[in-house]
């Protein structure tokens, strides 16, 4: 591979390609952006999902017990779940911002001024590049999603020991809370 390869090799030059076929490569491209954005719908309910877990979690962590290494790595894997979470979302938001900024229409509006055969040569490269982008930040968003649900898992798996300290079984100011305030 040369220093000037941008790693295409297997990818016909639109220079090289009629018409037709420019349009044809066109309107796949257009198909697999809207693939693209129809593959989000997942990770957007694993974050809805996920909110809830960190909800019920964030109420069973006794951050009285912090000094404590168990909590503490307890405390820690869940912040960081929730950063990578965060991560993830930014990624499959800037993929969205993306489509949205250069959507069909723009590229479409250009069509007046050149040539049809220009057109399609610049839309399919232009289409095509915003794609690629688009499957990377979409890749990376979900590599995100999945180390903050494994991190979260771990942390949800050392809840048990957590909950079985002599410390957490003693009466602790937030139990007499809630015992003042439940109903009689």
């Amino acid at each position: 591979m040369s220093d000037d390869d941008d790693g295409r090799d297997d990818l016909i030059s639109a220079d090289q390609l009629n018409q037709e076929e420019l349009r044809a490569l066109y309107m796949a491209e257009r198909s697999r952006r809207e693939t693209i954005r129809s593959q989000l719908a997942v990770p957007g309910s694993v974050v809805s999902f996920s909110i809830f877990g960190y909800i019920y979690f964030a109420r069973e962590l006794d951050v009285g017990l912090l000094p404590q290494p168990l909590t503490a790595v307890m405390a820690a894997l869940w912040l960081a779940s929730v950063l990578a979470l965060m991560t993830a979302v930014a990624y499959l938001v800037r993929v969205e911002i993306t489509f949205l900024r250069h959507g069909p229409r723009q590229t479409e509006r250009t069509a007046a001024y050149v040539s049809e055969y220009d057109f399609f040569q610049r839309a399919f490269e232009a289409t095509r590049d915003r794609n690629d982008r688009a499957t990377t930040m979409r890749a990376r968003g979900l590599l995100m999603m999945l180390l903050a649900l494994a991190l979260f898992v771990i942390a949800v798996t050392l809840l048990p020991f957590h909950l079985a300290s002599p410390e957490w079984q003693e009466p602790s100011k937030r139990d007499q809370v809630a015992a003042t305030t439940e109903p009689r």
